[in-house]
């Protein structure tokens, strides 16, 4: 037998103390259905203690969470988990977040560090379909996972922040093979917060939309696959470890930083565009770039994080790896010997033209810069 049970929150403040399940066993045509949608209002699982929110739990059940305004709290660290039970639990189960908020707290209603999670599949068997639809509003949360690897998993952003509660090598991780389990950037694009925290992205992200870093703190990418339509870190640090390839380039808006994530480096394609008090991180490793135009509103050795040329030995530094890029000069500060930075005593900085590496050189002798006919400009700068 078959039943299906439907609840619409309209305003008020609905509390479950103990776990909230939608979908509970049941394996007759088209299992049953449990479906929870909140359009205003407030609904609270948890107080105190930590419980378990659940879609699909036993069978072929399906769970179904559409929130279009108010708020879904998970107090105490609660979870979000998709197919508990074992691997006889094979439902296919939504969650749509259109509009509103779900937000882990620690406490109860307290406290914006919870450690609670979307699990898209926990112990749910091959034939489980789990989705989690991001298309507005607010998911706080310490990760989005896949316990089991087993069933098809999807998480598609398309408009909606997801917002990190706490620091995570793991903030987006569905363990299954990219064919059957996958995060998907569709139009609306993918609003990622960092909140202050550093954040990890294991697996590739691909679609035609676009990725916004929000928010202080530092974002990672780590897939070696991501493809999108275009990414732009808005504010804190985007760091690159695997690669991201764009169709329309990657921009850094003023304050905010962008970098290789570790000393292999990370690549970039389809362009980069440098704003005005935009920055370049070369603390951890040099950010490669394969293919499009690399440019600046306003771009001087300041914007350079890792990097001080005032105390830098004398050497050359590459800031941006690859030969396959366009490299536009203008609003490019200190660009050439002829513009070069006194840095020090006899020592002077510059940007070789060509690239965007960073010369720091004594000054050449008397006779060499008569040759070059600089000698006068130079002392024209000590002037």
């Amino acid at each position: 037998s078959t039943a299906k049970g439907f609840v619409n929150v309209g305003g008020g403040t609905l509390n479950v103390e103990g776990d909230l399940v939608l979908g509970y066993a049941g394996s007759g045509a088209g299992g049953n259905v449990g479906r929870l949608t909140i359009d205003s209002g407030t609904v609270n699982v948890a107080t105190t203690t930590k419980r378990w929110m659940i879609l699909n739990q036993w069978d072929t059940s399906k769970g179904e969470l559409i929130v279009n305004g108010g708020n879904l709290n998970l107090n105490a660290g609660t979870d979000l988990r998709f197919s508990t039970g074992n691997t006889g639990s094979t439902g296919t189960s939504v969650v749509t977040l259109n509009g509103g908020a779900i937000t882990s707290y620690s406490g109860n209603q307290t406290g914006t560090d919870g450690a609670g999670v979307v699990d898209l599949n926990f112990t749910g068997g091959a034939a489980a379909n789990n989705t989690f639809n991001l298309n507005g509003g607010t998911l706080s949360v310490r990760a989005v996972i896949t316990t089991s690897d087993s069933a098809t998993a999807a998480f598609n952003f398309n408009g909606g922040t997801l917002k990190a509660t706490g620091d995570d090598a793991n903030f987006i991780n569905l363990d299954g093979a990219a064919t059957t389990q996958s995060v998907n950037v569709l139009a609306g694009g993918a609003f990622i917060d960092s909140n202050g925290h550093t954040v990890d992205v294991v697996d590739d992200m691909a679609g035609a939309g676009a990725l916004t870093k929000q928010g202080s703190g530092v974002l990672r990418l780590l897939g070696g696959g991501n493809s999108l339509g275009a990414a732009t870190v808005s504010a804190g640090t985007l760091y690159i470890n695997g690669s991201l390839g764009t169709t329309s380039g990657t921009t850094v808006a003023s304050g905010a930083t962008i970098g290789a994530g570790d000393g292999d480096g990370g690549a970039l394609s389809g362009g980069l565009h440098i704003a005005a008090g935009g920055s370049i991180d070369v603390t951890q490793g040099v950010l490669t770039l394969a293919s499009g135009t690399l440019s600046f509103d306003g771009f001087d050795f300041d914007d350079l994080v890792g990097l001080d040329v005032y105390t830098a030995a004398e050497d050359t530094y590459t800031i941006i790896g690859g030969s396959s890029f366009t490299l536009n000069t203008a609003n490019l500060a200190h660009l050439g010997w002829e513009n070069a930075l006194m840095v020090g005593a006899n020592k002077y900085a510059y940007f070789q033209e060509g690239s965007l590496d960073v010369v720091v050189i004594p000054e050449p002798g008397a006779v060499l810069l008569g040759g070059l006919g600089l000698f006068g400009l130079l002392r024209r700068r000590r002037s």
